[in-house]
């Protein structure tokens, strides 16, 4: 089976063989369109634009957690995003409804001229089929049942447009209504309303309470911490950490020379007594000053035997031979008093004279004076280190005093500085306060809301081009469809195609 196809050859030869029924068609549709002109809502475009520009809701509120408070050199893409979202919310939109009262845009002006009233009647024909149209849906579970104030909430919502203008900080509002002067109403006071929701939304609930307990906290806190520091430096007598370190620290220094100058002397006197007592230990406690020494009776009395014996040796040997034997007893026994006179002490002492050593008397008054001077010399040592010790106690209880009282002084600069910083965050916040009072933001409007002097809505002219095209579209896809259903041939080619031989000539239809 070939699926029917539409050349361009074809679709001419339907509009020359139908023209009559397809020019019918178009007439009749923009007809139609023309009639139905009169009896559509029309529709006009009331515009507004606002700007926005640098302000205080580019600044962080007076609350946030920021050391510097400063206004942001630019303007994001989010700022103009963001009053966007506040402008389409559909509680702004609630509350223009509550306000003006449903009423109010379902009210219409009573008809005056016959083609008012034809209108008029038209509507409520129209609005009748289409609520029994919806009571179908709702009946079926396809629509939702809306109250007169939903209805008019969503119609308004839908009928207000809201866009960014490109490359620039305005935001274009357009809202269509069909009463021009109550489109102008209803859109200036939906921009009054978005004004004070900007302002409402960019404020801080409670800041400025918040901040004025914050700052009585910390004034009490301060207060207690200055009585803290006084107290402090009556009790403790501390005026001046840094003066007092350093002047201890002077002491110290002074007491450690003065200590190790003590030291160096004792080892001195100390070296000193040791040579005194080498020294005196070397020196006799008397000294000889006379000695008598007599002659030994002993030595008198051998010396005489020996004289005697030599003068008997001297005649023996005139008697005897030399080698005789009592010559030779005789010299022995010469020789043995002789040996007995040389082991013989050849004087004695009969008297000696002695008295007290000058030289160990001063020696002995130089180690008495040394030892008396070392004994003096460990007692000052003792109470310099004593004194030593007690300085360096000082000072580690300065240094602990000094350590409070710098906690104490960093607490105090650190409630100062938040103090002062709330106090200006607080002058901040009531600023703030006196400019939402004075309804003072960076949105603004140029100018009033204006009308269109025209409807825009319905747009005639595109509506009768749209409905000839449609007429001309229709025609032809009813003759294009009737002919793909009940085909037919009208053309050598379409025959040749069809039957797939060639067609050598083409007979024109003659009715009798």
């Amino acid at each position: 089976m070939t699926v029917p196809t539409v050349s361009l050859d074809g679709l001419m030869v339907v509009v020359i063989r139908h023209w009559k029924w397809v020019f019918a068609t178009v007439l009749a549709f923009g007809i139609g369109v023309l009639i139905a002109l009169p009896f559509l809502t029309s529709s006009y475009e009331v515009s507004a634009s606002l700007l926005v520009k640098l302000g205080r809701e580019q600044t962080p509120p007076p609350v946030a957690g920021t050391a510097q408070i400063s206004a942001t050199p630019y303007k994001r893409t989010e700022d103009v995003m963001s009053e966007l979202e506040i402008l389409s919310s559909p509680a702004l939109i609630e509350r223009v409804v509550k306000e003006l009262g449903v009423d109010y845009f379902l009210a219409e002006p009573p008809p005056q001229t016959l083609l008012q009233k034809i209108k008029a009647q038209f509507k409520t024909v129209t609005r009748a089929v289409r609520d029994a149209w919806t009571e179908a849906l709702i009946w079926i579970g396809l629509e939702k049942r809306l109250t007169p104030f939903e209805r008019v909430v969503l119609t308004l919502q839908g009928s207000i447009r809201t866009e960014s203008v490109k490359r620039s900080d305005v935001i274009s509002v357009k809202m269509f209504a069909a009463n021009p002067e109550a489109g102008v109403h209803v859109l200036k006071r939906l921009l009054e309303l978005y004004q004070a929701e900007h302002i409402k939304v960019f404020k801080t609930p409670g800041s400025t309470e918040f901040l004025e307990a914050r700052v009585a906290e910390l004034r009490e806190e301060l207060a207690a911490i200055e009585a803290k520091r006084r107290s402090f430096g009556e009790r403790d007598a501390v005026w001046d950490y840094q003066e007092q370190h350093k002047q201890l620290l002077v002491r110290r220094h002074d007491a450690l020379q003065a200590l190790t100058r003590t030291k160096e002397l004792r080892s001195q006197i100390t070296s000193e007594i040791t040579s005194s007592e080498q020294a005196l230990a070397a020196q006799p406690a008397e000294k000889l000053t006379q000695r008598v020494e007599q002659v030994s009776p002993a030595v008198q009395s051998l010396q005489g035997r020996i004289l005697e014996r030599k003068a008997v040796l001297s005649t023996l040997r005139l008697n005897f031979a030399t080698n005789s034997q009592r010559v030779r007893d005789e010299e022995a026994q010469i020789r043995e008093l002789e040996a007995l006179l040389a082991r013989t002490q050849s004087s004695f002492v009969a008297q000696q004279t002695f008295e007290v050593s000058p030289a160990r008397n001063d020696l002995e008054r130089a180690l008495t004076d040394r030892r008396t001077r070392l004994a003096g010399v460990n007692a000052m040592a003792s109470r310099q280190a004593e004194a030593l010790s007690e300085v360096e106690a000082e000072i580690e209880r300065v240094a602990q005093l000094g350590e409070e009282a710098r906690r104490l002084d960093r607490e105090a600069a650190s409630a100062e500085q938040s103090y002062r910083l709330f106090v200006q965050r607080l002058d901040e916040a009531r600023i703030q306060e006196a400019l939402d009072t004075a309804e003072i933001s960076n949105v603004a409007m140029i100018g009033e809301p204006v009308a269109s002097v025209k409807p825009v809505r319905p747009r005639a002219m595109l509506l009768f081009l749209v409905s000839l095209g449609a007429g001309l579209l229709a025609s032809l896809g009813f003759f294009i469809l009737r002919d793909a259903l009940r085909p037919s041939v009208h053309s050598r080619d379409r025959v040749a195609q069809v039957l797939g031989v060639p067609v050598l000539v083409r007979l024109p239809e003659v009715r009798s």
